[in-house]
């Protein structure tokens, strides 16, 4: 008896709430959904968040294996075809010459962020045209500058393109320029 494959794809949004995960057969019917919110995950230990609203990105991935392996337990036949990350943007995450996070990645609730964008003055969307949400990556990169934080950083990226290399087998150097 040959058993049919279901050919799948995986969506990931690490949210403002929670991390939800939906998987979808490829004509677009759901074959399992998941949603976990903060509250419930800081309930059983998996905290994401620290103190200055930035995400711990250890438990971050410990978190998202534990999903994927309940999901592998309760599913059977799905290969997955593509994979799409969605998370809290803008995030920053600043990376060691091997891959390794330098600390917890930095999203648009990072406080320094929000009393750094003070400096951008009443009228930088007039003068820009950009709502502040666009200016956030720039004016983290500017408080990070500040804090020294980026002396020791090889690499930054996005926590939604950090999350897609972890799930992938490529080696570091071959998914970000060296």
């Amino acid at each position: 008896m040959v058993t049919k494959i279901i050919k799948a794809c995986l969506g990931i949004d690490v949210g403002t709430s929670g991390i939800r995960v939906l998987l979808l057969d490829i004509s677009g019917n759901t074959i399992k959904k998941r949603n976990f919110s903060y509250q419930t995950l800081k309930n059983t230990d998996n905290q994401i968040w620290d103190e200055d609203n930035r995400i711990e990105l250890q438990n971050l991935n410990e978190t998202l294996n534990r999903i994927f392996l309940e999901l592998n337990n309760t599913i059977e036949n799905v290969q997955v075809l593509s994979l799409s990350v969605s998370s809290i943007g803008p995030s920053l995450v600043l990376l060691s010459e091997d891959g390794t996070p330098l600390n917890p990645a930095y999203t648009y609730a990072y406080r320094g962020a929000h009393d750094f964008i003070k400096n951008l003055g009443d009228n930088f969307q007039e003068k820009t045209g950009s709502m502040f949400s666009g200016a956030l990556p720039f004016v983290q990169l500017l408080q990070l500058s500040e804090e020294g934080k980026l002396e020791n950083c090889s690499k930054i990226t996005t926590i939604n393109d950090y999350i897609s290399w972890n799930l992938s087998a490529l080696p570091f150097a071959d998914l970000f320029c060296t």
